[in-house]
């Protein structure tokens, strides 16, 4: 897609405010690039540049696609249908992963394969159903109209499904993986890198689509600063709690604040204070996972305080970081246990034994938890 269809894609599937929530979302360092009273068109215009120096393109289009499917079908000439149901697939998956009756599955996963038969024949030109004298339909039937009332049906179908299966007792309920990243900017007055978490949380991501643990909820990627550290936290209860952040060799890492460009240094000793309570708090809280470099110092400050920590032992390049969180949480979603989870990712990346380390119970079990 060419910048000028993408720049207008953009303007029309989004107001001012709903294209705000969307960088916020999926592109956060545009999102606090961006100044308050900026014209719509410069922060469309950041958000192609920034995607094209970081070579997100095709995340971007797949982002659009999923939030804005009908203007998306209309800039690059797909059908509705099409695009409506390639955007539902993986969420229709999960909801039938959720399925408890066998029975249930198995009907919808028939549904969802005629369905996507149907599509085929649509995507190789076909206009209506094809004959079939056994089913006492009346034809010519458009064939997109026919696709979309089944796609209607179905997701109609598992809404049913999934209320009745609330009624019954459940034996495990989900478990919340949360991923929080700081954007510092500067720290002890001076100007350093930007933080870039979103391959980070993409690994993450794509470990939890892969493996569709129905145990498991990912939310989506968190900002937090020094002010609401606590606050973001708490409310969500998370299982697994992932902060991604600047950290120095002198044992400290850095968050953000709410009023000025620069941030609060968090000590190891007073991140320990704050686990104290925030483990009061969220009583969920399993695993810790800090992806801030040189992290171990805080790892060893709370290792007593939750069943697991994760930790760095240096200073972490992004490859690093993608690499053993795409096999350490597809392990752990698989039903490893932590100890478990981290040697495959060493195993699987020799050179990652100088990057990172843990300090974990053996007898945690996932995915219960």
């Amino acid at each position: 897609m060419d910048n000028k269809t993408l720049s207008d894609l953009l303007k029309n599937a989004f107001d001012d405010s709903s294209f705000n929530d969307f960088c916020f979302n999926y592109f956060p360092e545009v999102h606090s690039n961006s100044s308050t009273g900026q014209p719509k068109n410069a922060k469309i215009l950041a958000l192609i540049v920034y995607c094209d120096q970081h070579l997100k393109r095709d995340f971007l289009l797949e982002k659009i696609q999923a939030e804005r499917p009908e203007r998306y079908a209309e800039a690059t000439g797909e059908t509705i249908t099409q695009n409506l149901l390639e955007n539902r697939k993986d969420i229709i998956t999960q909801k039938i992963t959720q399925i408890t009756g066998e029975s249930e599955k198995i009907k919808a996963n028939k549904e969802l394969q005629y369905i996507t038969e149907l599509l085929d024949l649509h995507k190789k030109g076909e206009k209506y159903l094809p004959d079939d004298p056994a089913s006492g339909m009346s034809l010519p039937i458009p064939l997109e109209d026919f696709i979309l009332t089944r796609l209607a049906h179905l997701e109609k179908m598992l809404a049913e499904i999934l209320t009745n299966n609330l009624t019954q007792p459940k034996q495990t309920a989900q478990q919340k993986i949360l991923f929080v990243y700081s954007n510092v900017t500067h720290y002890n007055g001076q100007k350093t890198s930007v933080l870039s978490p979103t391959s980070e949380y993409e690994a993450i991501n794509t470990a939890y689509k892969d493996t569709q643990n129905p145990n498991f909820y990912l939310e989506n990627i968190t900002a937090i600063t020094n002010d609401n550290f606590f606050e973001k936290i708490e409310t969500q209860n998370p299982a697994i709690l992932h902060i991604s952040t600047h950290g120095e060799h002198n044992g400290c890492f850095y968050l953000t604040n709410d009023n000025d460009n620069d941030s609060t240094e968090i000590p190891a000793d007073i991140f320990k204070e704050r686990i104290l309570i925030l483990k009061d708090e969220c009583k969920n809280l399993k695993i810790i996972f800090l992806a801030s470099c040189h992290s171990h110092y805080q790892a060893e400050a709370i290792k007593d305080i939750v069943e697991t920590v994760v930790f760095t032992k240096r200073e972490i390049t992004e490859d690093e970081a993608t690499k053993y969180n795409k096999v350490f949480y597809n392990a752990i979603l698989r039903g490893k246990n932590p100890q478990e989870a981290h040697n495959k990712a060493l195993t699987t990346y020799t050179k990652l034994k100088e990057c990172f380390g843990i300090f974990t119970k053996k007898d945690i079990i996932i995915p219960n938890l």
